[in-house]
């Protein structure tokens, strides 16, 4: 786990041992100045080639919360590539001693017992598929903290018989929604992502892919040395259903005296769960302020006036690999899918004075917007059921002014009331099937930012674009750093990295992508 201070400069050195390169993205850095510290490669940097190495150093000086930390290279994530960030300070309204007494970090992973590599190159040829079929696959475990049901011992949590403990909780997975619980706990939601909000109970808290939340939980439910089971669980219905055995995860939440002793009381627990938690082969895959909303922010921020509207259109297709020459089902924006020139990043193309419509080495849809103000980012979700989607846009946090079922466009959003007053602020959104949501961006941060499926077997396949912040400033202002240079040097610029790669979607695999709007509109100034 890294802690850090809001202000501090983080200066991380990153020694790939591993036999793949490896780069790493720090989820919900703003990265004003430093777009090529995100650590994406082929949109910010070269990869870290197996044993060499990378210094990331990026200021914190807009950021606290709830972040964390991952391997961008194809979907090695998935292999326990990750860990924590957290970044506190006196500026957040979540007061220790004050709303909690202690705190604690929880992650909580669908794991696969095959290496990631193993199962994109499975994905990428849907003649040959994994383990029989094209589709990602059901997770064959859920850990938390790094343990699991395929092992011997169950996750542990120890926290003062009587206090109140802030549980941080992210999902590490690359996959599954996952439901959280507490036997005979009630939570009490008091951030999401890194949004303090005003607090929410609830008994069960689903969070999807590379979401973040805090909640705060009373420990009154018994006596010292009382322990109780902690419940992650897939969500089936947007897996397209569980299938074979239960690999709900169970940790213990035990209680302590002041002193950290357990009086050696119920090994175990013998609790049951919450009566009313979802069906998690019928539930839908939604986000919190779709169940317990609105979400309040505790700090105000109410949502400017927008100088631009776009749309991405987001759905299902089949695809060719152009390195193959087979076919495979992926996903696509607007009709194209990620193809990714991994010794070329976008950054350095514009960089270099490039208009991404015009380079041959970029081949993603994407916005360019020129000036500091505020747009509106529509995302159609145009997947059938049971598919939900969390999406997630590098860079400053969005605010999420509005969402609904069917597809918007910008005609339709510019007659709706939209929720500008205190707008929920977050970074990744889960948007359900055949559902729309829209992302208020502030553009004060100048750079090549993907919004892509937060789901690593859907990215890995494709589902991805970016938006270009101020290429002007990019071209005049960014620096240029030896080692970041270096990384590309002696590489095949021609070469498109392992997954995340394909061509153009067919025209009869296309779904609605409103063809006529993208036409009318120029995509780069």
């Amino acid at each position: 786990m890294i802690e850090a201070n809001q202000g501090d400069t983080l200066v991380v050195t990153v020694n790939n041992q591993l036999d793949i390169p490896q780069s790493i993205h720090w989820h919900g850095m703003r990265q004003n100045f430093t777009n090529h510290m995100d650590g994406v490669p082929g949109v910010h940097q070269c990869n870290i080639p197996p044993g060499g190495s990378f210094t990331y150093r990026f200021n914190l000086d807009n950021e606290f919360g709830t972040f964390w930390y991952h391997g961008h290279y194809a979907n090695s994530m998935a292999d326990g590539v990750y860990g924590p960030l957290i970044i506190h300070s006196k500026n957040d309204p979540l007061k220790m001693y004050r709303h909690f007494d202690s705190e604690r970090v929880m992650m909580l992973t669908d794991w696969q017992h095959d290496d990631s590599m193993v199962i994109s190159q499975g994905l990428m040829d849907m003649t040959v598929g994994y383990r029989g079929s094209p589709a990602p696959p059901n997770p064959d475990s859920v850990l938390i903290n790094g343990i699991g049901q395929t092992d011997c011992k169950a996750a542990q949590k120890d926290a003062s018989h009587g206090s109140k403990v802030r549980l941080r909780i992210i999902n590490t997975g690359t996959h599954a929604m996952l439901r959280f619980s507490i036997d005979k706990h009630m939570l009490q939601v008091v951030e999401v992502d890194d949004t303090p909000i005003q607090p929410v109970m609830v008994s069960e808290l689903a969070l999807n892919s590379a979401q973040r939340y805090s909640v705060v939980v009373t420990l009154n439910q018994g006596r010292v040395g009382d322990s109780f089971w902690m419940r992650a669980r897939p969500a089936g219905y947007c897996l397209g259903g569980i299938k074979g055995a239960d690999v709900t995860a169970t940790g213990v939440l035990r209680y302590t005296d002041w002193l950290g002793l357990t009086w050696n009381r119920n090994p175990l627990p013998n609790t049951q769960q919450w009566h009313d938690l979802a069906d998690i082969q019928t539930a839908p895959c939604v986000d919190l302020d779709e169940t317990h909303g609105p979400l309040v922010p505790m700090i105000p921020q109410s949502a400017p006036p927008v100088y631009d509207t776009v749309s991405f259109h987001s759905s299902f297709g089949r695809f060719i690999d152009p390195t193959t020459g087979k076919p495979f089902f992926g996903f696509g924006y607007n009709g194209i899918n990620f193809n990714n020139y991994i010794n070329d990043p976008l950054l350095a193309q514009l960089q270099r004075g490039l208009d991404l419509n015009n380079s041959a080495h970029a081949h993603t849809a994407h916005f360019v917007f020129p000036t500091v103000g505020a747009v509106d980012i529509i995302v159609n979700q145009e997947d059938r059921a049971p598919f939900s989607h969390p999406f997630h846009l590098h860079g400053r946090p969005f605010m999420l002014v509005g969402r609904g079922k069917g597809v918007m466009t910008p005609e339709k959003l510019a007659t709706m009331q939209l929720d500008t007053a205190n707008p929920l602020r977050r970074d990744t959104v889960t948007i359900d099937h055949e559902s729309w949501a829209v992302l208020r961006l502030i553009t004060d941060t100048p750079g090549v930012w993907p919004i892509h499926c937060h789901i690593g077997w859907h990215l890995a396949v494709g589902k991805m674009g970016v938006i270009v912040v101020q290429p002007d400033t990019i071209r005049q202002r960014f620096p240029r750093p030896a080692d970041w240079t270096n990384l590309c040097a002696g590489t095949n610029p021609e070469e498109i990295g392992p997954a995340r790669r394909a061509g153009i979607m067919p025209p009869q695999a296309r779904g609605r992508h409103y063809a006529d709007e993208m036409a009318a509109r120029p995509i780069e100034a």
